[in-house]
């Protein structure tokens, strides 16, 4: 510290406007560099996370349109009804395809892969279990269109909704993760960030105390042989005005 006073004032305010201009620089890069991470990471959660989650709970809907109009063609005799059961159920398999190819097509990564070749597969069980129903159906006997929806596709329905929740599951809890992620860093952003303006106001402090103190003090130095001069020349008419007094008495 005593080097830093040795130094001249303009050498002390070079190295202190330069150590102001790099925390400041240092200041505006980190608090980019996470903004760009929070960024990026609330694009992925909006853009990948909850379109997986809506097309997951998408497919999940598809499958009980699907369970629950095979159950009603059961009990239905009429041909309109049932034919309208049957478009249902064809259009809810439709929508699941498009569906599961928009969700292929977001990607995935090594924690999800696991998670939607199960989807896949089993999805691909389900619309041949139904299929499989519907054509024992349209045989025309009851208990073998019945004996086919509650052993080969009530089973095949329940993997696929399993693996549906696991696959939500699982992006919910990287979207949670995320956002804990974010929330952290940004708090962790805050205090170093606050860290590094206090240094930079300390800085600033002392640059301006040292650009006062090079103004204030040669002007104090300056005022000071003045102040001398004026008060011996005070001294000295004091001392020569008895003396001129006594002068005059004595030579009266």
């Amino acid at each position: 510290m005593s080097m830093i006073w040795r130094l001249g004032i303009g050498t002390r305010l070079c190295v202190a406007f330069a150590a102001l201009i790099l925390l400041l620089a240092a200041i505006g890069g980190y608090g980019a560099m996470n903004a760009s991470r929070l960024a990026r990471d609330l694009e992925a959660s909006a853009s990948y996370d909850l379109a997986r989650i809506d097309l997951a709970s998408g497919l999940m809907h598809n499958a009980g349109l699907v369970a629950r109009a095979s159950r009603e063609l059961l009990l239905l005799d009429a041909a309109g009804p049932m034919k309208k059961q049957r478009e249902l159920i064809g259009k809810a398999l439709r929508d699941s395809d498009e569906r599961f190819t928009k969700l292929a097509e977001l990607g995935s990564d090594g924690a999800l892969d696991a998670l939607i070749a199960p989807v896949r597969d089993n999805k691909e069980r389900y619309a041949q279990a139904v299929a499989k129903y519907l054509q024992t159906l349209e045989s025309g006997n009851p208990d073998d269109a019945r004996s086919a929806l509650l052993i080969e596709l009530r089973p095949v329905q329940a993997a696929y909704e399993q693996s549906l929740q696991g696959l939500s599951a699982a992006v919910l809890q990287r979207a949670g993760e995320r956002a804990a992620g974010g929330q952290q860093l940004a708090r962790d952003s805050t205090w170093k960030l606050l860290a590094l303006g206090g240094v930079a106001v300390l800085i600033a402090v002392a640059a301006a105390v040292t650009l006062t103190r090079s103004i204030v003090l040669p002007l104090r130095e300056a005022r000071r042989p003045r102040s001398a001069s004026s008060t011996a020349t005070c001294r000295s008419a004091s001392t020569c005005a008895p003396t001129a007094r006594s002068a005059s008495c004595c030579t009266r």
